[in-house]
């Protein structure tokens, strides 16, 4: 099995989190108003099968990040907090999936495998019939609450 590089990339601390301020409202609206008031900040997880940590820094610099409002984390948590990760079920494909192959073969960097997830970090403590309840909420039919890393893509 080769080796799963992750790429995390968010906003900057210092800006806004669009999709963590919607979250914020929508937990509201669900009745979890106590977690409304929690900074919630979020990552989009990018998984590369089969390259070197060296190939993930230079996409992660030269095609995944808007260096002016984002910055990424390679293989570490984005920030801390407790983590929710959505991410699409296994065999079904994520629409990103495509692009990254094809940004990752012009850098001449040739992955086994891609995919790609949302990551939600919360301020606080959450219970994890809240954090379960989230997750249920946040998926679709084609996603799926990511627990740990996967071995494999």
């Amino acid at each position: 099995m080769s080796a799963i590089q992750e790429i995390r990339v968010g906003m900057k601390p210092e800006l806004a989190d669009p999709r963590g301020e919607t979250l914020q409202q929508q937990l509201n609206a669900w009745g979890m108003g106590e977690l409304q008031n929690q900074s919630i900040r979020t990552a989009t997880v990018y998984r590369f099968e089969g390259i070197t940590s060296d190939a993930a820094k230079q996409l992660a610099a030269d095609v995944l990040t808007d260096t002016l409002t984002q910055q990424a984390t390679l293989n570490s948590p984005f920030t801390a907090g407790t983590k929710l990760e959505i991410a699409y079920k296994p065999g079904v494909m994520h629409p990103v999936e495509a692009s990254l192959q094809m940004a990752a073969q012009q850098k001449n960097i040739l992955p086994a495998a891609t995919t790609a997830s949302i990551e939600y970090y919360f301020a606080g403590d959450v219970p994890d019939e809240q954090l379960a309840e989230i997750g249920r909420r946040l998926t679709s039919q084609v996603e799926t609450v990511i627990w740990q890393k996967p071995e494999t893509l």
